[in-house]
């Protein structure tokens, strides 16, 4: 019995290591997903490296939102990128500084992004995405209000 009891801890804790290697997808690969599908099972990308394509909404206070439009309200938080130099995060930046300029306030970013999904459903922000890379930022004409989930304004009669 006392011969067994360390092999059997030692064939869980591989178990458990290929398990957690595997669901982290270290291989370097990504599972292309919607914003829609991580916000409503949190659970299942926890962990895992996702790319995401959705509208960038800055709060003011310097929290980076993913949100998309075909679930207003739901959204995820993007944390700081692994270094200053990540791929995209100029871009980013500068979409973020050109949305200010009086020609683009009503025009909102969209980019697509890859990154380690984090879940932590007793914390605040709960869903956060540690972002390794983005491309394809551009301004876009979306409606912001509908990205934000507030009601469209009232179409005049």
């Amino acid at each position: 019995m006392r011969r067994t009891c360390p092999l059997v801890a030692l064939a869980i804790g591989v178990l458990s290591f290929a398990f957690c290697w595997r669901a982290g997808r270290s291989d370097g690969l990504s599972n292309t997903t919607t914003v829609c599908a991580v916000t409503a099972k949190p659970w299942a990308f926890h962990n895992v490296k996702l790319q995401l394509r959705g509208f960038i909404i800055v709060d003011g206070h310097e929290r980076i939102s993913l949100v998309d439009e075909r679930c207003p309200g739901e959204g995820l938080t993007l944390v700081p990128f692994k270094s200053n130099n990540a791929a995209g995060l100029r871009e980013v930046r500068e979409a973020i500084r050109r949305r200010h300029d009086i020609d683009n306030m009503n025009k909102n970013i969209e980019a697509t992004f890859v990154g380690t999904f984090r879940w932590h459903p007793f914390s605040q922000p709960s869903r956060t995405i540690a972002v390794e890379r983005g491309w394809d930022v551009k301004l876009v004409g979306a409606p912001a209000q509908i990205l934000q989930g507030s009601p469209a304004p009232p179409t005049p009669p």
